[in-house]
Order: structure tokens, then sequence, then C-alpha cells
């Protein structure tokens, strides 16, 4: 089994740090992964409430399935303002407080996991302007991550990758949006497929797609996901094969009439109801019927918790927030 080595990335330069930036951990630790048999970790920091806003490259290592590059907030690490006392955000933009945030793009050209971080950037249409792009070597697997474009690009955007993609539990929203092909919430062009496991994606302006698949023997599946889309860019839709791309999938909700191709539980024309949909708020609120206790326990998958590591039970909720009566969340003013 590999060895995982970790480091401290702290903008703040609190005690026991290593590097104040993603960039600066990045350019300093790359090296061949596999030869060494280890896994290099970045532990995400923020004691004194900076944002980082160098944004990285993960490029230029030698990775594999087994031995690859993990950038996280450990929910155990406390002394944050976050979830449970980490520095872990609480599914919501993480504008102050001792909760790590990441104000540039993250690009992935390695195997690479993410995990409980918050990313906002501003990026502008082209096929690598998400806020997390994925490159041509890139193999991404995300969990309980915030993934906001403030641009008119998407919040994920991936390129014609080795292998497929895997993200679970995740909140993707793009605030600006445009009339172009390119302006979807998640952008996805690969043969080996992107797989989104309880996401909930969200277009405040106009777009063109929430999930998209572009181009013929490229395709998206969606479990237990949520789409709405404000505005829909002509020919648009909230899942969408474009360009003879295909979406599949099972129990979805989306804000229009489309749906996965095979699905047979699905709602359509349907938004649910949010905690706080203005402020980017999107935990379900009490009041929603649209998808409490709409999904499907895909915890064969590997996972069976939400974007506040809450675990999931009973009939489970669709998108990235499992509806809790109390859940341990402190709201934060947005920007």
């Amino acid at each position: 089994m590999a060895t995982e080595v970790t480091k401290i990335i702290d903008p703040d330069m609190g005690s026991g740090y290593n590097y104040d930036s993603l960039v600066d951990w990045e350019a300093d630790r790359q090296r061949d992964l596999v030869s060494a048999d280890e896994i290099e970790v970045a532990k995400c920091r923020s004691t004194g409430g900076s944002a980082d806003t160098s944004g990285v490259d993960i490029d230029g290592w030698t990775t594999d399935s087994t031995r690859y590059c993990k950038v996280w907030c450990d929910p155990s690490d406390t002394g944050g303002d976050g979830r449970g006392g980490s520095y872990a955000h609480e599914g919501v933009w993480p504008s102050s407080g001792k909760i790590y945030r990441c104000s540039g793009r993250i690009y992935c050209n390695e195997y690479v996991h993410i995990e409980n971080i918050a990313i906002k950037h501003s990026m502008n249409v082209n096929s690598y302007a998400g806020a997390l792009a994925v490159g041509a070597g890139g193999v991404l697997t995300a969990k309980r991550c915030y993934l906001e474009n403030t641009g008119t690009g998407a919040a994920l955007t991936v390129y014609d990758a080795p292998a497929a993609q895997y993200l679970y539990n995740c909140i993707l929203v793009i605030a600006g949006g445009y009339n172009h092909s390119y302006c979807s919430v998640a952008y996805t062009y690969t043969r080996y497929g992107v797989y989104f496991y309880n996401c909930t994606a969200i277009s405040k302006g106009q777009a063109f797609a929430a999930y998209i698949a572009v181009s013929s023997g490229r395709s998206v599946t969606c479990y237990n996901c949520i789409g709405v889309l404000a505005s829909i860019f002509s020919g648009g839709g909230v899942y969408l094969g474009y360009s003879s791309g295909s979406v599949y999938g099972d129990y979805t909700t989306a804000s229009d009439s489309t749906y996965p191709s095979g699905a047979s539980n699905y709602w359509t024309s349907a938004i649910p109801s949010f905690v706080d949909a203005t402020n980017k708020d999107y935990h379900l609120a009490s009041s929603d019927t649209v998808a409490k206790d709409k999904g499907y326990n895909y915890s064969s998958a590997g996972y069976s918790d939400d974007i506040d590591g809450e675990t999931r039970s009973g009939t489970w909720d669709i998108g990235a927030d499992e509806y809790v009566a109390a859940y341990p969340y402190y709201a934060y003013a947005q920007q």
C-alpha cells in the first residue's frame, strides 16, 4: 500500500504549516509518486481566515490510480470555524471565517483526489474554463466540494481525459451565464465518461446546460442529481447530450423537461426548495417536496454521506444535501 506523505497548506502561515499556497506546494513537491510508491497529501487550513488566491496547475507529476495527489480539508483537523470545528466548508462559499477556500482555478492533469474544498473563480468561456478543470492527462475524484464560476464559463470542465471521472456530493454553481454552448455548469468532453453521484448543479444566469456531454462517444451519467437553470440558451437543457453526446442516469430532478436517457425515476419542471437560494445556500429546506426522500441508495458506489459529512439514512434525498432537521451548519455571509 502506498505511503501517504502530508504537507500543511495555510495561507496564514500558522503553526506547523509547510506552504502558504497550493501553487507553492505543487511546484516544490512535484515528483514521481509511482516510483516512490507514495500518495502526496496537501492538507489545507486557514488559521487566520485568509483565502488561497493563487490557484494551481497539478501537472508534471507521475501518478496512477493508487499513487496520486490528494488535496483536502481533513474534518478531524480542528481549530477552524467550519464543519465540526474544522477548516472544511459547510456547503456554501465561506467568504469569512477560518475555513479554507481557494479563489483561484484548480487544474488537474494527473490522478487527483479533492475533498471538502471550496473553489470559486472567474473564468470566461472556453474548453478549459472550469473553476475546477481536468486536462487531457487528468483523472479526478471529487467529494463534498463546492465549485463556483463567477465568469461565463463552467464550474467543472473535463477535457478528453484518459479515464472516467467521479464526483460525489458536490455543489456546482455558475453565477454569470452566457449565450454560448460552452456555458454549462458541468461541461464534459471525455470518451471515458463523467459520473455524478448526489450532485447539485445550479445556473444563476443563462446557460446551455447543467450537465452536458459534448461530441459522439462522450457521456455523462447522473445519479440522484439536481439540475436548475435560471435561463436556458437556445437549444439547451438541464441534461444535454450535444453533438451526439449522451447523458445517462436515474433519480434526477430538472427545472425543465429533460432527464437522462434510460431513466425510470425523474422529476421534471421541478425546483427543490432550498434554505436560501438567493445567497447560494443549496441545502434542502424543511418544506421541500421535490428532492427529499426521492433518491436511491447508491452506497454500493462507495459513499453513504452528503456534502456536510452527514450520514444518509432511510430513503436518500436527491442532490448534494441529505436533509437533517438540525444539521451542523452555521451561515456565513455570501459574496
